[in-house]
Order: structure tokens, then C-alpha cells, then sequence
């Protein structure tokens, strides 16, 4: 919080900290308005992607980029149920922003305009700088990585994370699940994949 203000400081975080109890893609959450979350049921749906593309038509004065919504990556909207830090986080953007008729979007800057991959990025980059975190790379989909990540370790089935998140289960073990861990052997660091917890738990009992 700014103690001048009373403001928030890093408006942004809150973003953050919805993709990382969500695991949506940053697209999907800019393209997300009120109407789509469902706060008595605690459902949000999914069904739209935003990216930004080059305005053909652009004449001075004008944006470059415009913003361009479609479906969702693999082209199929879901319906989630969420867990309570994503409500939270929904509530406070909620009470941060102005915009809360039902058609309006989630996910804004302060002036109450449409968010962009490419300002969300640049502002989280700020944040993990400050936050003594520079050392953490892959853009938003950091976040994305370690919910689906979050899920394995605590025992959730590939495949029941790969509709979560809304991706391939091939897609989803091989790029958004950190499964094998560093591991130092003598002067030699090697990927190891741990036994997973219930085993190790079976075999102390035995």
C-alpha cells in the first residue's frame, strides 16, 4: 500500500495473483468481464482470448495496435470452479476499479482501458525487481506453470489439470509441470524425477 494514498502500489499484482490461482492463460484473463464470474457459485467461464494485432487502417494519431478477441487457444470454453484465493483476488479488482457493469473487463489499467499482455509484463517485471525476484523469467506464464505445477504436487491426475488449465494433457506434462527436480550429485547437477509423495509415504510405513 502507499502510505501517502492508501493506495495500492502495484496495481498489477493483483493480476498476478489471480493467473497463479487459476492457471489461465494472460489472454484469457484480459479477455474476461464481469459478467463471466459467477461470485455465489464460485464459478468463472472461460470462453474468449485477446491479443493485440497491428491496425492496418492506422493514420497518425491513431494506435498502431489494436486489440483483437477470439476463442480461447484451443478453441473450447470452460467452466471452472474457484478456489478461494481466486475469489479474493477477483473481489479486490472489484473494489480497485470502477468498471463493474456486466459487460465491462476484468482486467484494466488505472484509466479503466483494456490491459495488454505486453503492459501486465513489463509492470510484473517491475514487481519481482523490487521484490528482490529478477531471477524468475517466462514472462506471465510463470504463473500459469506453477498452478498446474501446485495441482501435481498435491496429488491432482494430469489429465484433470490439462482441463483446468484448458490445454492438451501431453502439453500440459511436458511444458506446465515442473516433474523433474535439480538435483546435485558430487560436482554434477542432474534432472532427477523424485518418487512421487505417496510412495515415499508407503514405503516409510512398510
Amino acid at each position: 500500500m502507499d502510505e501517502k494514498t492508501g493506495d495500492f502500489k502495484y496495481t498489477a499484482g493483483v493480476y498476478g495473483v489471480l493467473l497463479l490461482h487459476t492457471g489461465m492463460r494472460c489472454g484469457e484473463m484480459i479477455a474476461l468481464r464481469w459478467k463471466d464470474v459467477d461470485f455465489e457459485n464460485g464459478l468463472l467461464k472461460i470462453e474468449k482470448s485477446q491479443s493485440m494485432a497491428k491496425n492496418r487502417e492506422w493514420e497518425e494519431g491513431e494506435n498502431k495496435y489494436i486489440p483483437i478477441e477470439g476463442t480461447t487457444k484451443n478453441e473450447k470454453a470452460r467452466e471452472i470452479r474457484l478456489t478461494k484465493e481466486a475469489l479474493d483476488a477477483l473481489r479486490l479488482i472489484r473494489v480497485m476499479n470502477s468498471n463493474i457493469a456486466e459487460n465491462d473487463f476484468v482486467c484494466v489499467t488505472k484509466t479503466g482501458k483494456t490491459n495488454t499482455a505486453t503492459n501486465l509484463g513489463h509492470r510484473m517485471a517491475v514487481i519481482f525487481k523490487n521484490a528482490g525476484l529478477s531471477e524468475y523469467t517466462g514472462s506471465l506464464h510463470i504463473f500459469r506453470r506453477t498452478f498446474a505445477t501446485k495441482m501435481y504436487e498435491d496429488g491432482a491426475r494430469v489429465e484433470d489439470i490439462a482441463a483446468y488449465i484448458g490445454d492438451l494433457v501431453s502439453t500440459t506434462e511436458k511444458y506446465y509441470i515442473a516433474i523433474r527436480k535439480k538435483v546435485k550429485l558430487g560436482e554434477k547437477t542432474k534432472h532427477i524425477v523424485e518418487v512421487p509423495k505417496k510412495q515415499i509415504m508407503d514405503n516409510k510405513a512398510v
